[in-house]
């Protein structure tokens, strides 16, 4: 047999190449012009020619026919791969709103937290200044108790003098009185020897009544003595109350710090965890989005 020169047998080796791959296949046509070469001059050139047979025409038609299917599923496989992209840039578009959003509520609680501190420091503030007030309250009454003891003791003390004034005013008088009645003794002895006896009789009295005065004055010695005492007594218990005082609120203070101090440790121990968990949930994010499908 002679060469075949009709563009049919081009048309089946195109059909051939394009079918097993359509990579070697005739490249000086394109897609377009094969279709149009198909059925423009196909199935009429061999129906013409000397050679046509019912196998060729059916050859040519399974090769046209799958050569269009392998199109279609090229088509297909675009669209696939669209879709597929379009998936993938949805699921980078949610993973960046979580970590958005993660980010929000990170930046929430860490606001928070530094409103829950601040509102810590200002109850610690002011529990400080109550108790300062309350020490300069007490100091305040304690020297107020101290200036009227004081002024107690002075009274006293003015009281104790007039009394001893008076007692020194009264011996004054009596030893003028024990004077004039010397005198008078010494004058009266020669008139009157029978008022000798009541002479020695009013001597014994101002002796008796100079003895109780002594004694008097001894007593009232002794009372301010004790009154002395007693208001050292008083001033020592004030001064260990005071003490006492000052104790329990340098404990109370001391107490509020260290539940402040528990409270803050508290506070950071909350931060680290919430951290943590937000550390945890960015991880899976990321496992999510760059894991395998």
């Amino acid at each position: 047999m002679t060469t075949v020169t009709h563009p049919l047998h081009r048309l089946v080796r195109v059909q051939r190449g394009r079918a097993s791959g359509c990579d070697h296949a005739d490249q000086s046509l394109g897609w377009e012009g094969r279709d149009r070469l198909v059925g423009a001059q196909g199935l009429e050139g061999v129906k013409g020619h000397s050679w046509g047979s019912l196998w060729r025409v059916r050859l040519v038609c399974r090769s046209i026919a799958s050569c269009k299917l392998s199109h279609r599923y090229r088509e297909q496989a675009r669209s696939h791969r669209g879709s597929v992209y379009a998936s993938k840039t949805d699921r980078y578009k949610t993973a960046l709103l979580l970590l958005l959003l993660l980010l929000l509520l990170l930046l929430l609680l860490l606001l928070l937290l530094l409103l829950l501190l601040l509102l810590l420091l200002l109850l610690l503030l002011l529990l400080l200044l109550l108790l300062l007030l309350l020490l300069l309250l007490l100091l305040l009454l304690l020297l107020l108790l101290l200036l009227l003891l004081l002024l107690l003791l002075l009274l006293l003390l003015l009281l104790l003098l007039l009394l001893l004034l008076l007692l020194l005013l009264l011996l004054l008088l009596l030893l003028l009185l024990l004077l004039l009645l010397l005198l008078l003794l010494l004058l009266l002895l020669l008139l009157l020897l029978l008022l000798l006896l009541l002479l020695l009789l009013l001597l014994l009295l101002l002796l008796l009544l100079l003895l109780l005065l002594l004694l008097l004055l001894l007593l009232l010695l002794l009372l301010l003595l004790l009154l002395l005492l007693l208001l050292l007594l008083l001033l020592l218990l004030l001064l260990l109350l005071l003490l006492l005082l000052l104790l329990l609120l340098l404990l109370l203070l001391l107490l509020l710090l260290l539940l402040l101090l528990l409270l803050l440790l508290l506070l950071l121990l909350l931060l680290l965890l919430l951290l943590l968990l937000l550390l945890l949930l960015l991880l899976l994010l990321l496992l999510l989005i760059l894991g395998p499908r």
